[in-house]
């Protein structure tokens, strides 16, 4: 739907269905959220022998606060970026983030060393925060979505745009499903330190297709 209005420079429009956007994401991060602690009090159940040294379901928490985050600050507008041709921008912004996020854990799990407990949360909430901090670069390069008082979409174009999303939503909770039940299943029935190993050949093995 961004497509056309880009192509004309239909600002107005663009900034309806920004505003749309921004409304349906905040819904689905919402949901996400929700979900998400609704099987809190059953994550000991998929997980087992875990480590006493950190509290799992804060660790959980934080994660799963990130994930509806990103849904409610910062996608839709990657959205924008994508279809006006300039997904280079999002690309150079993560990979800058991901940088200066391994530095700051490099010096954080350096100056914590002699408390691992302490390193550990301070690892995973600096991640965190670096992740939601780098999104915000189409707020700089269109100030105008920052103004408020869009004209509401008409009832055709969110229908369309509603078909769309449940088909897309569909095909991301089975690729889901397709790419996330082997570790639930390794982490229910052997253990989370599997799950690592595991994910430690996976993480060989997809870069070495990538090479061949």
């Amino acid at each position: 739907e961004l497509y056309k209005p880009i192509a004309d420079k239909d600002s107005e429009k663009i900034r309806s269905l920004m505003l749309f956007y921004k409304k349906a994401y905040f819904f689905i991060g919402s949901f996400i959220l929700l979900a998400g602690l609704v099987l809190l009090p059953f994550l000991p159940y998929l997980m087992k022998e875990t480590t006493g040294l950190v509290n799992v379901r804060v660790i959980y928490v934080l994660f799963l606060v990130n994930n509806a985050a990103s849904y409610w600050f910062f996608s839709y507008k990657q959205n924008l970026l994508y279809c006006m041709q300039k997904n280079y921008v999002n690309a150079l912004v993560t990979a800058g983030t991901s940088i200066a996020a391994m530095a700051l854990q490099i010096v954080l799990l350096l100056a914590l060393r002699k408390d691992p407990v302490t390193a550990f949360y301070a690892y995973t909430v600096s991640g965190l925060l670096l992740g939601i901090a780098s999104n915000y670069q189409a707020d700089k390069m269109y100030p105008e979505l920052r103004e408020t008082g869009a004209a509401p979409l008409d009832r055709e174009t969110k229908k369309h745009i509603f078909k769309n999303v449940t088909g897309l939503t569909v095909s991301n909770l089975c690729g889901i499903a397709l790419t996330s039940a082997d570790n639930i299943l390794i982490s229910a029935f052997i253990s989370v330190g599997t799950v690592g190993v595991y994910g430690n050949y996976l993480t060989l093995k997809k870069y070495i297709s990538r090479l061949m």
